[in-house]
């Protein structure tokens, strides 16, 4: 069988891509149940066959965050974003030359990659309980 590429951060083959599938699909269930550490479990054995699939980052991220680990979920968001193939969005590297920039200008510029602002994460952090699972590689 040949593997066959399907877009940025995708899985060659077709038995791999149904794993992956199944993997994304299970961990949206538990998502939208509120089970993080069981839709965690799923989103990593995805990400291992797709690294650079900034969805499942971000799903990655969405679970840290509930599951009140802070530095894993900033990570995650943040590979996810560096991963976005969309051009309008900023990656790590623009948005470092963007504060450069800021940091001569007369006015001061605050952060504004993270949609909820500076604190966002310390704010869940506050509002959110949980742990991820011990078989975690985080």
């Amino acid at each position: 069988m040949r593997a066959v590429r399907v877009g940025p951060g995708s899985v060659a083959g077709s038995t791999a891509l149904a794993d992956w599938n199944r993997l994304s699909q299970a961990g949206d269930a538990e998502a939208a149940q509120g089970d993080w550490a069981g839709a965690w479990t799923n989103y990593e054995a995805a990400v291992r066959l797709a690294p650079s699939h900034a969805g499942l980052h971000f799903k990655l991220g969405q679970c840290a965050l509930a599951l009140n680990h802070l530095e894993v979920a900033r990570d995650e968001f943040t590979r996810s974003r560096d991963l976005d193939t969309l051009p309008f969005r900023a990656d790590s590297r623009l948005n470092a030359i963007i504060a450069a920039t800021a940091d001569v200008l007369p006015v001061r510029v605050s952060p504004f990659w993270m949609p909820s602002g500076p604190g966002a994460f310390e704010r869940e952090r506050d509002s959110r309980r949980g742990s991820l699972p011990t078989s975690t590689s985080i």
